[in-house]
């Protein structure tokens, strides 16, 4: 009988004769589907000793796995075991947790907790707050710039020079000219007190 299983390396294969995967390492594609232990079943007179051995190799290979099954049933449970030791720590924890907070953490070992995350909080919108403002300061700092530049030098011109209809900074600045006069109006009472501005350094105002 040819096979055609790969020669020269070992894979498993289903014996021809008892059944049993089994490894094999073919040299031919002529060698015989038969493991070791069956060779020797081959000849006359030999079928009750292969029956014998058969069962003997089914029971062998029946009791490995029953083992294996064993030990992973038993380590299965002992994972389900700690899970579960873990899931009722963590949900006491969880209980716990929300009763501090219920009960204004008092009389727990968080302690200032709450105080801190509310501190925590107020800072963090301060800073954010912070942020934006100086960012809304360069951005008004840029726009009274070019409104040093580009205001109203008579009814018809523009101080850069050109007509006023003709000209497209002048026209993009003058929705925003009474902010940037609230903006400039703000920031020269804080210089006055002595207080954090956003007024350029060249500023001449």
């Amino acid at each position: 009988m040819v096979h055609a299983h790969p020669l020269h390396v070992a894979v498993d294969v289903e014996c021809y004769c008892c059944r049993l995967v089994q490894p094999f390492t073919f040299t031919s594609p002529n060698d015989q589907l038969v493991c070791a232990e069956c060779v020797r079943h081959y000849g006359e007179g030999k079928a009750e000793k292969r029956d014998l051995d058969h069962i003997a190799m089914w029971s062998a290979r029946y009791g490995a796995l029953a083992e294996r099954q064993r030990e992973l049933t038993e380590a299965t449970d002992a994972e389900r075991m700690s899970a579960q030791a873990t899931e009722t720590a963590l949900r006491a924890r969880v209980s716990e947790l929300t009763t501090a907070i219920a009960d204004d953490f008092a009389g727990t070992d968080l302690g200032g907790s709450r105080a801190l995350l509310e501190n925590e909080l107020v800072a963090r919108a301060e800073r954010r707050t912070e942020l934006a403002n100086r960012q809304s300061d360069r951005l008004m700092a840029a726009l009274w710039r070019l409104d040093r530049i580009h205001h109203d030098a008579s009814p018809l011109l523009c101080s850069c020079g050109k007509k006023v209809v003709g000209c497209e900074e002048w026209a993009a600045i003058e929705p925003q000219r009474q902010a940037i006069r609230d903006w400039e109006k703000r920031n020269l009472a804080l210089r006055a007190a002595g207080r954090r501005h956003a007024l350029p350094a060249d500023y001449a105002g």
